[in-house]
């Protein structure tokens, strides 16, 4: 495997190895955190996105009469759906307190702000 790099009409051809695992300074950071914790950290965008979304329910419930709330919807709000908004912020503080992407940028020497 190789690339070809290119300037102009000037070509230099640069070979790749590709080897399995990954870089050393990687690999700490990697088993560090359990596998079962890596499906949530890629889940960040959408967890966040959850949480806004049932804080906008709440907000909206708490915000209405209940003789303005259409038949089809309930007339009052469960209180499992506090719970849940509780339960994911909760998840989401505890996962943005392992700072993966300030753990990976020292690991290069990449700044992660």
């Amino acid at each position: 495997m190789g690339l070809r790099l290119s300037i102009g009409e000037e070509t230099q051809a640069v070979p790749v190895r590709v080897v399995p695992g990954f870089p050393a300074p990687f690999q700490n950071v990697f088993e560090d955190i359990p596998p079962g914790l890596w499906r949530f950290l890629l889940r960040l965008p959408a967890l966040e996105a959850t949480v806004k979304g049932l804080d906008s329910v709440i907000e909206i419930y708490s915000g209405i009469w209940s003789h303005a709330i259409p038949n089809q919807v309930p007339p009052s709000m469960s209180p499992s759906v506090a719970d849940a908004r509780e339960f994911c912020d909760n998840l989401l503080s505890t996962l943005k307190r392992i700072e993966i992407g300030q753990k990976l940028g020292t690991c290069t020497g990449w700044s992660s702000a």
